[in-house]
């Protein structure tokens, strides 16, 4: 299964969980890939990608939990 396919059937079966998904991609230049994340508006990062860029990413999504616990 590819990332697309794993986040339709998270959206399908566990939405709460779409919501918190972050791609990785090494193809942006396939209209496909772009149309795909342009539409989810999920964050990625291309490769290759640098361990502080992968924990900039989870710190910003951990920021956008804590604002949805507060607003709940």
């Amino acid at each position: 299964m590819n990332g697309e396919g794993l986040y339709q059937w998270l959206q399908e079966s566990h939405p709460a969980l779409a919501d918190r998904v972050m791609f990785t991609t090494g193809d942006v230049m396939d209209g496909d890939t772009r149309s795909f994340l342009q539409q989810t508006a999920r964050p990625f990062l291309l490769k290759p990608f640098t361990p502080s860029e992968v924990k900039a990413m989870a710190r910003e999504a951990l920021k956008e939990v804590g604002k949805w616990r507060r607003n709940k």
